[in-house]
């Protein structure tokens, strides 16, 4: 989300922060080649499909970012922006469902409640 966030603010302040696109793309290029190498190795546990899906999604935004780079136009961010922030919120669902899991595993080995240890 961080990433998505520094380019929104570039875009949204073009004039005052063009200055900063090469540092942002530079961290938002680093972050895709972490996603694309994990997905990519061989004790990668996600099914083929989906890791070849990212595999392409880092492509193009690799791609896109060299645009952004050479061009420097605001509008070469919103598709970068726009994947940074669906990534996030689907590995943000993904934690919260791992966490919605854990609390409900937690609830059914718990300790139950005096009143119904009282009762036992």
């Amino acid at each position: 989300m961080k990433s998505a966030m520094q380019l929104q603010t570039i875009q949204d302040n073009w004039d005052d922060l063009q200055d900063t696109l090469g540092d942002a793309l530079f961290y938002n290029r680093r972050l895709w080649s972490v996603f694309v190498s994990s997905v990519s190795r061989e004790d990668n546990q996600l099914p083929r499909p989906i890791a070849q899906n990212i595999m392409n999604l880092g492509l193009f935004v690799f791609n896109q970012t060299l645009k952004a780079q050479t061009k420097k136009k605001p509008e070469l961010l919103t598709s970068l922006i726009s994947i940074n922030q669906q990534l996030a919120l689907g590995l943000r669902g993904a934690a919260g469902d791992e966490e919605e899991e854990s609390q409900a595993e937690a609830s059914t080995t718990s300790t139950p409640p005096a009143a119904v240890q009282a009762s036992v």
